[in-house]
């Protein structure tokens, strides 16, 4: 690889549009098909996501692991 170093990482890059361009998809699945969208994102960027999806028409719920009781009030139960 000699001084090749540097590794190609889109997601790392500052200002490629990935948020609304997520935005805007997520936007098209709920008109077309009344989903809901679920993004997982570190905390530190919630804030940025929902201030995005303002701008683009798309409603999401932020929600954080962090105001999760644990252990749980009541026991977990598995899905069914």
């Amino acid at each position: 690889m000699g001084n090749c170093t540097a590794a190609v990482n889109p997601s790392a890059e500052m200002g490629l549009g990935k948020t609304v361009t997520s935005l805007l998809a997520a936007r098209g699945f709920q008109r077309a098909y009344g989903l809901k969208v679920l993004v997982l994102s570190p905390a530190c960027v919630a804030k940025n996501w929902a201030k995005e999806a303002l701008g683009v028409g798309v409603t999401i719920e932020v929600l954080s692991w962090a105001k999760i009781p644990y252990p749980p009030a009541e026991p977990l139960r598995p899905y069914r």
